[in-house]
Parts: structure tokens; C-alpha cells; sequence
């Protein structure tokens, strides 16, 4: 099905995972886990500005069976949060770099 708002042409159907390589052939999807004593434990996403210093941004994460999609700035980070990260291969390295050191 296709709408059309304010002139953009939105299409309501799901994509896959090989839909998004080939609409965003750079951008990788990873899944990274928040390790206990990691910097980012009891921080929020705004404090740790994710997106402007890594270039990386939080599509997700899933917290015991919990699944906060699209979170928001005030969510705090804990251990063993499992984060859904969207960026470059490069700048989801150095995120998952920073994660565990």
C-alpha cells in the first residue's frame, strides 16, 4: 500500500534484512552487548551522545525480555543490555570498542 504525505510517497510494507543492505548497501545493523563495568553502564543515550560521537544510532534494545524499540534519550543503560546499533562498519567497530574497554 502507498500514501502520500506532504509530497514523500510512504510504502506501508515490512523489509527484510537483504531489503536494507540493498536500499542502505553501507550501514550494517549489529547487535552489541552492554558489559558489565562498560563505560556506558548508568548512563543515559543522551549523555553518552552515541550518535554524534561514534556516528552510530540506537534502533533498540533489549533489556531481560523486554524490547524497548526506538528508545529514548532519557533511557539509561545497563548491564547486559543488548543494543541494536544502525551506522557505518567502521563507527559500529569503534562503538563496540569503547563497549568493552
Amino acid at each position: 500500500m502507498v500514501t502520500k504525505c506532504f509530497g514523500v510517497f510512504f510504502y506501508k510494507k515490512s523489509l527484510s534484512l537483504s531489503d536494507l543492505k540493498l536500499h542502505l548497501p553501507d550501514v550494517e545493523i549489529s547487535v552489541l552487548t552492554v558489559a558489565e563495568g562498560s563505560p556506558l553502564v548508568g548512563k543515559s543515550i543522551t549523555e553518552v551522545d552515541l550518535r554524534k560521537r561514534f556516528g552510530v544510532t540506537v534502533l533498540a534494545i533489549r533489556r531481560d525480555s523486554q524490547i524497548l524499540s526506538n528508545p529514548r534519550g532519557d533511557t539509561r543503560f545497563l548491564s547486559n543490555d543488548i543494543l541494536v546499533a544502525l551506522g557505518l562498519p567502521d563507527k559500529v567497530a569503534n562503538l563496540m570498542e569503547f563497549i568493552h574497554n
